[in-house]
């Protein structure tokens, strides 16, 4: 074998392991961003649901004062 092909596995060696330590740190990360992300949809998911609730409450009020200014004959315009 000469110099020349010993020196190109060497490179070859250290490129592949240099490249196999990036994979499993960028893995890692992948993992511990995932569980971050789980965490706070977890956290999040309350405030979420209330305020879908306070939504709806707010178009089930708003439907019924429609209502009741149709069947009144008020019109329903905001006034700015």
């Amino acid at each position: 074998m000469s110099a020349a092909t010993a020196t190109v596995i060497g490179i070859l060696v250290f490129t592949s392991a240099v490249l196999l330590v990036m994979v499993i740190g960028l893995a890692r990360h992948a993992r511990v961003l995932a569980k971050s992300l789980s965490e706070f949809q977890a956290a999040v998911q309350p405030e979420l649901d209330e305020i879908l609730r306070g939504a709806e409450e707010a178009e089930r009020l708003a439907q019924r004062i429609q209502d009741r200014s149709a069947s009144t004959g008020l019109s329903a315009r905001i006034r700015r």
